[in-house]
């Protein structure tokens, strides 16, 4: 009798929160790639030799294109974890708030208080989609 109920049962395979996941994976990346350049070539250095040039246009070049190959690797890992997901759509339903927090900081910037306002209308109207689809399929007892 066991093993019937064990047959029955519907396996979930796949990486849980696979969404989430890929995306910490993906926008890590991203930080760091930013953060790392900054640091460490990018910064405001003064260049007063040839020299100072050369390290500055081959560590540049070199970080650059090590950068690159990681990024193929990190997009590969990233989508593998989306595809995987069991429960895409709940994921992004429980989740939305966070991936859009994530990423915000790499989003365009708009001059003065426009990006906010655009946010929070998209966010406002987010929440009201996935309440409504919440009420549809909840069940109320009178």
């Amino acid at each position: 009798m066991k093993e019937m109920e064990q047959s029955n049962t519907k396996i979930n395979k796949g990486i849980p929160y696979g969404l989430v996941w890929g995306t910490l994976l993906f926008g890590s990346y991203l930080y760091l790639f930013f953060f790392i350049g900054i640091y460490f070539f990018w910064s405001n250095k003064d260049i007063n030799s040839f020299m100072d040039f050369l390290y500055l246009a081959l560590g540049s070049a070199g970080y650059l294109s090590a950068s690159g190959i990681l990024f193929l690797v990190v997009l590969y890992y990233s989508i593998t974890f989306i595809w995987k997901d069991p429960n895409f759509k709940q994921s992004i339903k429980n989740n939305w708030p966070v991936i859009l927090a994530f990423f915000y900081p790499l989003l365009p910037n708009l001059p003065g208080p426009l990006d906010e306002g655009i946010l929070s209308v998209l966010m406002f109207i987010i929440r009201v989609i996935l309440f409504f689809k919440a009420g549809k399929t909840s069940k109320t007892f009178n």
